[in-house]
């Protein structure tokens, strides 16, 4: 399966709103009973950055909603340039994916705030 490409940027000490993704939006992947599993790595194998923790907030509607993290939460990320992906696993146990994949940037604001 060759995943979709969706890119992220976060800037440290800024909110990070939720994501939110349909699984195929023309036909909508029925994901009752399905769990989601994205994170942020280096590389393959590579130690986790961040875990995306998605859940499915419509399964009917085959929509997945990444993390929302505040400012405090980005604040303590390393900058970077990484990679992330998104994998889905059905109610039997079997593991579809990669289904989106992409890179993941953290980047340093140039603004400072109070």
């Amino acid at each position: 399966m060759t995943p979709g490409t969706f890119n992220i940027t976060i800037t440290k000490g800024t909110t990070f709103k939720a994501i939110v993704l349909t699984i195929n939006p023309d036909d909508p992947l029925d994901l009752t009973g399905w769990s989601a599993f994205a994170e942020v790595r280096a590389s393959s194998g590579g130690s986790v950055v961040l875990d995306l923790a998605p859940s499915i907030t419509d399964a009917a509607g085959g929509e997945i909603t990444l993390t929302t993290l505040t400012d405090e939460q980005t604040a303590l990320l390393p900058a970077g340039n990484y990679q992330w992906d998104l994998l889905l696993e059905d109610a039997s146990g079997e593991i579809f994916g990669r289904v989106l994949a992409g890179r993941f940037s953290i980047i340093d604001k140039i603004t400072l705030s109070s």
